[in-house]
């Protein structure tokens, strides 16, 4: 009777993968599950980006070369070069690539597409609780959104694992033997704990992303002399906010954004005073690709291009 049981998996094509190691890419719904992955392939070993959002684990590295109005093409082979030699298998997520990524796909090496399905009602119930949405409007949005995710699904030619986020959830151990089999992972019992670790319905820090009260924000510039600005403000107060200035994973400073901006008057933001202007030279490293990240002082969570990559290789 074991073949009848539904764990909630299938893998479509996957005798269309190369002998190449794997690149994994995380598509899908929002607020589908696409993040529990993510966070599960990190634990199992996967480099799915260091440059990645925390709260909903995506790699803005490369979010940032993919979502520019005019791609950089050889940039973005010149990462995906870089990541291939360092790194055996590894990947990103992004739910939102999948409205461009095939576009993109000849620059990648042996992709295999992981795609979480959820219960449509969640999915949109999730939205109105984030953001005050109207249900109706939600589950029409998702239900548009599937069927657009299931044509691409359709029409690919590359290897790829749908899957049950519910079934997921209640049979996790035959989840992640699925998962690692897919993408050719080893897995002893210790990474099976770890990748089960992963498994986490509405985690705290995730509902902190989502949530209507959180910083909005924008770093419109890092420049190599070392100055960063932007503008960042809570959405549902005229305070000023705190913000922790990071360069290569340690915190050199605090800044308040309170400085005028007259580009943000006009826009529900009264005298525009959100504004951030701050000097980081003395904390680079010249010769190397520093990593600069923007974050909430109070909640740790960044906003738009607050992680960014600086290189001072060349001169």
């Amino acid at each position: 009777m074991k073949p009848l049981i539904n764990y909630g998996v299938q893998v479509l094509r996957k005798d269309a993968a190369t002998d190449e190691p794997i690149t994994v890419i995380v598509i899908g719904m929002e607020r589908s599950g696409t993040s529990m992955v993510a966070k599960m392939l990190e634990n199992m070993g996967v480099y799915m980006g260091t440059q990645r959002d925390l709260a909903v684990y995506e790699d803005v590295e490369i979010a940032n070369l993919l979502e520019q109005k005019k791609v950089d093409r050889q940039k973005l082979q010149s990462l995906i070069n870089k990541r291939n030699e360092t790194y055996g298998t590894w990947g990103f997520k992004r739910p939102s690539a999948i409205n461009y990524i095939r576009k993109f796909e000849k620059y990648f090496r042996n992709i295999h597409y992981v795609v979480p399905f959820r219960d449509l009602m969640a999915i949109a119930n999730r939205h109105v609780i984030s953001v005050d949405s109207n249900l109706m409007h939600k589950m029409k949005f998702v239900n548009r959104r599937y069927t657009q995710i299931i044509k691409f699904i359709d029409k690919s030619k590359h290897p790829c694992m749908v899957f049950s986020y519910e079934k997921a959830l209640v049979k996790d151990i035959e989840f992640i033997t699925s998962l690692a089999n897919f993408l050719n992972l080893p897995l002893s019992d210790d990474l099976t704990q770890r990748a089960k670790a992963a498994i986490q319905v509405d985690s705290r820090l995730y509902l902190k992303s989502t949530r209507t009260n959180r910083v909005a924000g924008n770093v419109m510039d890092v420049g190599r002399d070392g100055i960063v600005s932007g503008w960042a403000k809570q959405t549902n107060s005229m305070q000023p906010v705190s913000l922790e200035i990071w360069v290569n994973q340690k915190k050199v400073c605090e800044v308040e954004a309170s400085d005028p901006r007259p580009d943000l008057t006009g826009q529900n933001m009264g005298d525009g005073r959100f504004g951030f202007r701050v000097d980081i030279q003395s904390h680079l490293e010249p010769g190397k690709i520093n990593t600069v990240a923007i974050l909430h002082t109070k909640d740790k969570m960044g906003f738009q291009n607050s992680i960014q990559s600086l290189d001072l290789t060349r001169d």
